[in-house]
């Protein structure tokens, strides 16, 4: 296997970074390989309203950024134990307690970073990379990057993406499910992006973004796959793959789509 998620343990809390839905914790964790200390940002399993498959989501959507050459923190993942998680009164001891196992966590990022704000002025390099978020936010079907609700960071002019519990939304869907590649599963999702305003009607060049989708292989996928923690495995966790590769095998006909909504 060439992917390889770095594993760490929580070794202190330092706070509880923002509130809302799902209270992220800053951990300083240890690297169970090297012993180096870092900070992470760590999404507790049990804040979570997928619980598992949010986990799944982070870490499929994180690594496929990072292969397609997207800005996006390093990742891991978190081992809570319970003597750490005893500890720890700032979030309802029912969080805590059924996040004890392994979390999701991406490394703090400090030092100049900020939330893109709505409207900000993209110059030309911005506007090529917003074009090929757009797509990749309709490759995992994460409707949750919108207005109000960027999940981006700014340093100068490079956008840093995060936030990617909501993605493979078609998971939770009863019924027939459209074919990936097709309009219909990711209109709405393009329509309602944070950037779709300022790019709707530009002409920007997606070959970059369609070979990296083509370069998605079958290894690249099993690798990925692979890489997940075997507690956080479920039954559905093949549907993500599966419509992984169906975009991959159709990716002329995905990126073809995206352009039209973008018109």
């Amino acid at each position: 296997m060439l992917i390889q998620i770095k594993k760490v343990e929580a070794r202190q809390f330092r706070r509880v970074l923002k509130s809302g839905r799902t209270t992220p914790l800053l951990f300083e964790c240890e690297d169970v390989a090297t012993g180096q200390k870092e900070e992470y940002v760590v999404k507790l399993k049990g804040s979570l309203d997928r619980r598992d498959r949010g986990l799944i989501c982070e870490l499929v959507s994180s690594t496929i950024a990072r292969f397609m050459g997207f800005n996006t923190p390093p990742i891991a993942v978190v081992n809570i134990d319970a003597q750490m998680a005893s500890l720890i009164d700032a979030i309802p001891k029912d969080k805590i307690d059924s996040s004890i196992g392994l979390n999701f966590g991406s490394k703090l990022l400090s030092g100049g970073y900020f939330n893109l704000p709505n409207d900000y002025p993209l110059t030309n390099h911005m506007e090529q990379a917003a074009a090929e978020i757009i797509i990749f936010d309709a490759l995992i079907q994460n409707f949750d990057r919108r207005a109000g609700k960027p999940n981006m960071f700014i340093k100068g002019d490079e956008i840093y993406i995060f936030d990617h519990e909501l993605a493979f939304s078609f998971l939770e869907l009863i019924g027939k499910r459209d074919s990936p590649w097709e309009q219909a599963a990711f209109s709405s999702c393009v329509r309602g992006h944070f950037f779709y305003r300022q790019l709707k009607g530009r002409t920007l060049s997606l070959e970059r973004i369609t070979q990296g989708i083509k370069n998605m292989g079958d290894d690249f996928l099993l690798d990925v796959q692979a890489s997940i923690p075997e507690e956080w495995k479920d039954g559905e966790i093949g549907h993500i793959f599966d419509h992984l590769k169906a975009i991959v095998e159709n990716a002329d006909r995905f990126i073809e789509g995206v352009r039209r909504e973008m018109v």
